[in-house]
């Protein structure tokens, strides 16, 4: 998990199930991010922007296949990544192979 100090500078803020980030256009529409967990197939991700889901995704970005993240951080920094590029106004928020590699994510 991200330092408070480090979040609270990022702009997200950390809660126990739904993660909080602010879109910064327009002002105060929140963008939320939550860990999800299929038994069969490891973590996913959704993401919602004003309350309304906006991606949802079972499985790991960037690779062929629908295997799910194996490590829930993983899905985690992921989901943070999708948010970031939302605030950035980077759209759609496609992940890269290079990404998941820079992050250190296990596939």
């Amino acid at each position: 998990m991200l330092n408070p100090a480090l979040a609270e500078q990022s702009g997200l803020l950390h809660l126990p199930e739904i993660q909080t980030a602010f879109i910064h256009t327009p002002p105060g529409i929140p963008c939320q991010y939550k860990i999800t967990k299929d038994p069969g197939n490891g973590y996913g991700y959704d993401i919602y922007v004003n309350g309304k889901l906006f991606v949802h995704q079972p499985f790991v970005p960037g690779l062929s296949g629908v295997k799910g993240f194996s490590r829930k951080s993983d899905a985690r920094k992921v989901a943070i990544l999708v948010v970031k590029k939302i605030n950035l106004g980077i759209m759609p928020p496609t992940i890269k192979r290079e990404e998941l590699d820079s992050l250190k994510i296990k596939y």
